[in-house]
């Protein structure tokens, strides 16, 4: 292949803008291969965004709320060895 047509077709890969290469990949699929109707994407990304928060809400607090008898459990075992 010549550098005439290196440049004329893009040949070099490092050039590629791979996030943007990704967000109109994901455009394309979610419009011509799903046949989403792409004005209600706004609407879509803002419940993607409250579900994510209410998922890391959740996971956290059921977290907290699991760490809380052990905490108590070690710190009543660690006061008895003090006695």
């Amino acid at each position: 292949m010549s550098q005439e047509e290196k440049e004329i077709f893009n040949f070099n890969v490092n050039s590629v803008d791979f996030n943007n290469y990704m967000k109109n990949m994901m455009l394309g699929l979610k419009k011509y291969i799903l046949k989403e109707d792409m004005a209600k994407a706004k609407l879509h990304r803002q419940r993607y965004q409250r579900l994510t928060l209410l998922h890391y809400t959740l996971k956290y607090t059921l977290f907290g709320l699991a760490t809380i008898p052990i905490y108590k459990t070690l710190a009543r075992l660690c006061l008895r060895k003090r006695k």
